[in-house]
């Protein structure tokens, strides 16, 4: 049976927007939701480069550090004239648990999260193996808005911290493709008015497929509650290695709640 993955992803909409206006124990609860001309994964499309409709939801308990939450997109996949149709994978729905802490007592700004991720796709044959599990840690670090470099004199140009992520993850069969190993660094700046920018590199490491490396820059500004942004996204694949891993533009309209 295949899943209306439109009709799930926009019932997860309305229900992330019934969540977060009710209090859930003690759970602080945050939803999300994207439209996106490519769904790119560590540089890869997703989509065989068309549009994403994107939602999640998130849970992190108050006094714990605890956290869990979904998050689902459609996808499309480019595989072989062999797959059955009605064997294809039109859905992916993430899960994840972990526990989150900061480290300030090393540093300010400082913190950590550890994670079990769990990618599935429902609908598609078991065969072709696409559901994987993901083991994640992220050490983040964001500067405080008054160490700004100085730049007190022009307002316009404060944020509210440059934010640094260190990636690592691991899994032990990704996707039937075997061990897999994954470094990635983003960097991300808010200005006062909204206007952002970011970029990202990352190592992908794969046992019984082609390693790559990866990179890209955003921008990104607020527009009527939304945020829009415009992101730039390459490999270091070529065709003949992996199609649709090539350079792209990607445009994006999301919103957090």
């Amino acid at each position: 049976m295949k899943f209306p993955y439109k009709s799930m992803i926009v019932g997860a909409f309305f229900t992330t927007n019934i969540v977060q206006a009710a209090e859930i124990g003690s759970f602080d609860v945050s939803g999300n939701m994207t439209l996106a001309s490519d769904y790119v994964f560590r540089g890869k499309s997703q989509t065989d480069e068309g549009f994403a409709i994107q939602g999640g939801l998130d849970f992190e308990h108050k006094n714990s550090g605890f956290i869990f939450g979904t998050w689902a997109s459609n996808v499309k996949f480019l595989e072989a004239n062999t797959v059955i149709p009605n064997d294809r994978a039109d859905i992916e729905v993430d899960l994840y648990i972990g526990y989150g802490d900061n480290l300030d007592q090393y540093l300010d700004g400082l913190s950590y999260t550890a994670k079990v991720n769990r990618y599935t796709y429902p609908g598609a044959a078991s065969s072709l193996s696409y559901d994987a599990t993901e083991y994640s840690l992220n050490l983040s670090y964001t500067t405080k808005k008054d160490t700004d470099f100085g730049l007190e004199q022009l307002p316009y140009l404060i944020s509210q911290g440059v934010s640094f992520d260190l990636l690592y993850d691991f899994s032990p069969d990704f996707s039937g493709a075997g061990k897999s190993h994954h470094l990635g660094l983003n960097v991300n700046y808010t200005f006062a008015n909204g206007f952002g920018v970011g970029g990202e590199v990352g190592q992908q490491l794969i046992e019984n497929d082609n390693d790559y490396l990866y990179y890209g820059a955003k921008v990104s500004y607020p527009i009527a509650g939304f945020d829009a942004s415009i992101a730039y996204s390459d490999t270091t694949l070529d065709n003949a290695e992996q199609a649709n891993a090539d350079a792209r533009l990607v445009f994006a309209l999301s919103k957090n709640f």
